[in-house]
């Protein structure tokens, strides 16, 4: 279809749908062929350039299809009024132009992506996100023509009597647009695979995991309300979001003044461990979204307000700037007057749990650290790198709490606590190393 290589990876063969006089089972059949070969690659680390395109035109084709074929209204004008529909064949010349077609419109798209490629420094192969963020941002360059087009102007007019028909309103939408972006659904499906959650309901911030409440999220670490607000500028891995509806998201996008960068692609393709709260950034009137002349951080106190005369938006344009909606980078735009509080505010459990588990983490190392500084005060036992060693795995592996038995120890153990005693008895040595266990414990 789109060339003969690119048919064989696809492992999409039209001609076995020769034959086949339901067009709309045909097309439903194409596009869940186009969807398996589009999972399973997924699973692929990088893409040629040549395979994402394949995947981006026949799923757009497949998606036309199925939208286009699946109720066509009765040519019979007295059937119509009853609401009748049917299919229509789908003949073996229609096919050779379907293929002829797809690869126009392969030819077409390969030529400007890889314009685009040569002007912006893109690599030949990178990750499925990164090829959708590199399409998304030059929407406005890449576009297929349309495959609703293609269907008026050559399926349309030479099917089988009575023919096709096609809604004056259609046609003339067919008529004013020449070309179509990518195919959503695909992009949905990249982005569920790459981050492993539903797009649409990241889209609504709705996330498909436990919540909490500020208050909750406070008590659940054990600190006070103003303290996770704090927590929340300082640590790497605890985010806090919006709640769901009650904030306006759109897709961001970069400006012609902005170069897409690798970096700049990783930076605002951030998944929600990866980020934190940094407050609203300020747009000047006209910016060209230069982060190092034109935007200022605020946060004011409990609530961050927007005032009448002015507005701003949550733009996720460096690390540090995380977003406020999970996985995805989109911006929050406030109305003026428009206020964010802390009762808008929604941490989600598991990574309150994984920063909890981080916390105590670093509670033991530094408690492993001080009991090997105390043992390292005595030369002769265990080169630092081993005593490091053997202590982790005693903590760790054998989930020390108490020594209670000197037998089950061999004579490097007898060495540890005797020097842990001071020259002294091991015993004394051995609760001495209890205690440091509690503390990390």
């Amino acid at each position: 279809m789109l060339t003969e290589a690119n048919n064989s990876w696809l492992k999409i063969e039209l001609q076995q749908f020769d034959g086949n006089e339901n067009l709309q089972q045909v097309a439903l059949l194409f596009k869940e062929r186009v969807k398996e070969a589009l999972t399973n690659s997924l699973l692929k680390s990088t893409w040629k350039l040549e395979e994402f395109l394949s995947l981006i035109i026949a799923f757009n084709m497949a998606e036309e299809f199925c939208t286009t074929y699946n109720m066509q209204p009765s040519v019979d004008l007295n059937r119509r009024a009853l609401g009748e529909y049917h299919t229509y064949p789908l003949t073996q010349w229609n096919v050779c132009e379907i293929k002829q077609r797809l690869t126009q419109y392969y030819i077409h798209a390969l030529a400007l992506l890889k314009q685009v490629q040569k002007n912006r420094h893109t690599p030949i192969e990178v990750s499925p996100i990164e090829w959708l963020e590199l399409v998304e941002s030059i929407g406005e360059e890449l576009f297929i023509p349309s495959a609703e087009k293609f269907l008026y102007e050559v399926i349309w007019p030479t099917a089988p009597e009575p023919g096709i028909y096609l809604p004056p309103k259609t046609i003339e939408r067919i008529e004013s647009s020449k070309r179509s972006p990518i195919g959503t659904t695909m992009a949905e499906l990249i982005r569920f695979h790459h981050y492993g959650i539903d797009i649409l309901i990241a889209k609504r911030g709705i996330f498909p995991v436990s919540r909490l409440n500020v208050d909750e999220a406070a008590k659940y670490l054990g600190i006070s309300v103003n303290q996770i607000i704090e927590k929340c500028f300082e640590e790497e891995n605890l985010g806090v979001y919006l709640k769901e509806g009650q904030f306006k998201v759109r897709k961001f996008l970069t400006t012609n003044s902005q170069c897409l960068t690798r970096s700049y692609i990783d930076e605002i393709s951030m998944s929600s461990y990866q980020c934190r709260y940094k407050g609203l950034i300020r747009l000047e009137k006209n910016s060209k979204l230069y982060p190092d002349k034109t935007l200022e951080k605020i946060y004011e106190g409990s609530c961050i307000e927007v005032p009448r005369e002015d507005s701003y938006t949550i733009v996720p344009l460096q690390s540090s700037l995380a977003e406020l909606v999970q996985g995805i980078s989109q911006v929050i735009e406030l109305r003026k007057g428009q206020k964010i509080e802390i009762i808008d505010l929604v941490f989600i459990k598991s990574e309150l749990v994984n920063y909890k588990k981080t916390k105590v983490t670093e509670k033991k190392q530094s408690a492993l650290h001080k009991l090997i500084k105390e043992v390292m005060n005595e030369s002769g036992i265990l080169k630092p790198e081993n005593l490091w060693s053997h202590l982790k795995n005693l903590v760790e592996n054998l989930k020390i709490t108490l020594i209670t038995d000197m037998d089950d120890w061999d004579d490097l153990n007898a060495r540890l606590f005797y020097k842990l005693s001071d020259g002294k008895e091991a015993n004394i040595g051995k609760k001495r190393f209890q205690n440091i266990i509690g503390e990390i414990q």
